[in-house]
């Protein structure tokens, strides 16, 4: 069994980050779902959770600074 997690489609919004005018982060916040992956099987939903995370722009790559995953709630069934 393997976790997994896709983004909630519609959810994603994306804020950039501005020192002097010039751009160097980006905050993203959504809802994503989780799920477990079983060989041959449907992916099974289990939950969903809000997120934030912060992006760094660093010579031209977005690099990953920090990330939250908050509000987790089961799947009800």
């Amino acid at each position: 069994k393997k976790p997994i997690r896709k983004l909630v489609e519609g959810s994603l919004e994306v804020y950039p980050l501005y020192e002097n005018g010039k751009l160097y982060g980006g905050i993203q916040h959504g809802e994503h779902m989780f799920y477990i992956r079983e060989k041959e099987k449907p992916d099974e939903a289990t939950g969903i959770a809000k997120f934030t995370s912060v992006w760094f722009l660093e010579e031209g790559h977005w690099k990953y600074a920090r990330g939250l995953s908050y509000d987790h709630q089961p799947i009800k069934k």
